[in-house]
């Protein structure tokens, strides 16, 4: 993450630590807060490929620790919504409080279990439920 709260990761099945979360075992990200006023942090989650039926999402969770690694706070993320970006790739969008003592963040991949499906609608507007991956491409913005 860098110094103005911004970070871009692609989390990947190979490249990416996992851990066994309340929710089962997932890949993750975690990073140390910077020193910035922020009360609030936006994931977003890119669509893997622009064929639907081909297309996945990683489905983001958020838990926040303190300085001694214990959590402060957690954030499902629900209900995410539709974001665009001009010439840009589709993706989605969710944002949830930092708790005032919370040093760490740690983004991780929501169980299929436990977790709705996104919904794509396609150009003919033929609707996709969008299969949660272990995998993905997401923004962490802290606002």
């Amino acid at each position: 993450m860098d110094a103005n709260g911004v970070s871009h990761a692609h989390i990947s099945l190979t490249g990416s630590p996992t851990f066994d979360f309340t929710e089962g075992r997932s890949t993750f990200v975690a990073y140390k807060l910077p020193e910035v006023e922020a009360n609030t942090v936006e994931v977003d989650t890119y669509v893997s490929s622009d064929l639907l039926p081909l297309a996945t999402v990683f489905r983001p969770r958020v838990l926040f620790l303190d300085a001694g690694l214990k959590e402060v706070g957690d954030g499902k993320l629900d209900p995410m919504e539709k974001g665009s970006k001009f010439l840009g790739d589709a993706y989605y969008f969710a944002t949830t409080p930092i708790p005032p003592s919370a040093k760490y963040i740690v983004v991780y991949a929501a169980s299929s279990a436990n977790t709705d499906r996104l919904v794509a609608r396609s150009a003919n507007g033929s609707l996709y439920g969008l299969p949660n991956a272990y995998e993905g491409d997401i923004s962490i913005i802290l606002k």
